[in-house]
């Protein structure tokens, strides 16, 4: 996997548990702050023979004695026009409860947005995280994904592929957020051990690359280089953002 680094912005004290805890914060879809996100009408539910052969299988479709004796394929015209409609709890099932297994951190691909620290921050008063897909994988698996912003959507149908709908769900945005630059990691229970009910997970050392303090944070340098290093984290480079004087960006310096 490529050792990839991704950012976290988090207020100081966010931050230091982080960091002193060695936790990562994972949330479920319903919990995002942005009531369009893993948006519901994303997806539409066209039932296909496949959906319901699916369906039959895992036993989420039962039929009575009536139904078993139809052929094939009156059965599936009865089962689509009398069964399966999206406010039927048969087939909002699966995806509920792939919504239900889901766990998703939040990540950007750069540490100099300032609306993102002004928004995640803590007014640029916070740390800025930068985590390795190398040190994050020896904890649990992953699947990152990065966020593709739209104006308007069109609908994919969740019945004819569900990867590909579940996909399309968690990396579809509007494009308000397209100042984030986000990136996604996305788990499950089965995939992460250490992950606990609240979505907090155990990460390895190795996991953080980079601290990067913003320009309003009131901790010293000295103090964080400390704790890392009584930490066993190893090979973190620490960096400082100030106020450029000549433009409204934001200027660092490595410590």
């Amino acid at each position: 996997m490529e050792n990839r680094i991704i950012y976290k912005y988090l207020s100081l004290k966010d931050a230091l548990r982080v960091i002193l805890n060695k936790t990562l914060k994972f949330s479920q879809p319903d919990d995002f702050n942005d009531p369009f996100d893993c948006y519901e009408e994303l997806l539409k539910f066209d039932i296909t023979d496949e959906f319901i052969e699916s369906h039959l299988r895992k036993g989420i479709l039962t039929l009575d004695d009536a139904e078993k004796k139809l052929p094939k394929t009156e059965l599936f015209t009865h089962l689509k026009t009398n069964v399966y409609t999206f406010e039927n709890n048969d087939t909002k099932a699966v995806f509920n409860d792939a919504k239900k297994h889901l766990w998703i951190s939040c990540f950007s691909k750069t540490y100099k947005e300032t609306l993102m620290w002004s928004h995640y921050g803590n007014y640029h008063k916070g740390i800025c995280i930068g985590f390795n897909y190398d040190g994050l994988s020896k904890t649990f698996d992953f699947i990152p994904s990065e966020v593709v912003y739209k104006k308007q959507f069109k609908k994919i149908n969740y019945c004819a592929d569900e990867i590909e709908a579940l996909e399309y769900l968690i990396n579809t945005k509007s494009d308000k957020w397209e100042y984030e630059k986000e990136i996604r990691l996305r788990t499950y229970r089965d995939k992460a051990p250490s992950l606990n009910s609240k979505g907090i997970l155990s990460i390895h050392p190795d996991s953080i690359s980079k601290i990067i303090i913003g320009c309003n944070c009131p901790i010293k340098p000295d103090n964080i280089k400390d704790r890392l290093l009584k930490l066993n984290f190893n090979n973190v480079e620490l960096i400082q953002l100030s106020k450029s004087k000549n433009s409204f960006e934001l200027d660092e310096i490595k410590l």
